[in-house]
């Protein structure tokens, strides 16, 4: 009985790490060329979006057609209702990690009433200095920053926090960029027809 629930708890695993691969990183930008020309329509149908998927506008420059968001910690395990893990690498990261993602909306206007929509999602990761625990009791205190770093320094807890950037998660660029085309009240152009060779 016990070899069999191993084996099947083994076998689980397996399964649950076959989908969680780290996805191929992307140098492409996620990007769209809709048709319409709302503009207005359009920046109020990206803010929806982005509010709708947990992530608030900081900036927001209509000229330059910029919309930059404040930093989300990603969402655990148990915040089904928040959406953002697109795929089964991202839940695990942001169950294994502290991370927060940072979303850069680039609106720009193309040929007639077109427009390119660019979506970047930056990941950063949390990094703090060890800390010593040489106590039971220390370790209550472990990030208080009365407690020196492991080389013995009383340094505040604001100067050895910091986010190292991790890259670009383009699973949820994509997810984004799909929430906004059926958002807003436009479609995605039609790709350029090629001239056939003479």
């Amino acid at each position: 009985m016990i070899r069999t629930v191993s084996l099947l708890a083994c076998l689980a695993a397996a399964l649950a790490m076959a989908g969680c691969h780290r996805p191929i990183a992307s140098e492409e930008p996620t990007r769209v060329q809709v048709v319409g020309d709302d503009f207005e329509a359009l920046w109020d149908g990206i803010l929806r979006v982005l509010r709708r998927s947990d992530f608030r506008p900081d900036r927001q420059d209509r000229r330059a057609g910029i919309i930059t968001t404040h930093p989300v910690t990603a969402a655990q395990y148990f915040e089904f209702w928040r959406q953002q893990n697109p795929d089964g690498y991202q839940a695990l990261e942001n169950n294994l990690h502290t991370v927060r993602r940072r979303v850069t909306v680039s609106l720009n206007r193309g040929s007639g009433p077109t427009y390119h929509v660019d979506v970047r999602v930056d990941i950063e990761r949390h990094s703090a200095i060890e800390r010593q625990v040489t106590t039971a009791s220390g370790a209550a205190q472990i990030f208080a920053s009365r407690m020196p770093t492991v080389e013995g320094e009383a340094t505040p807890a604001d100067q050895t926090v910091r986010w190292v950037p991790v890259g670009r998660d383009a699973a949820m660029e994509r997810v984004l960029l799909g929430r906004i085309l059926s958002a807003a009240p436009v479609a995605a152009a039609p790709p350029p027809e090629t001239q056939p060779a003479g």
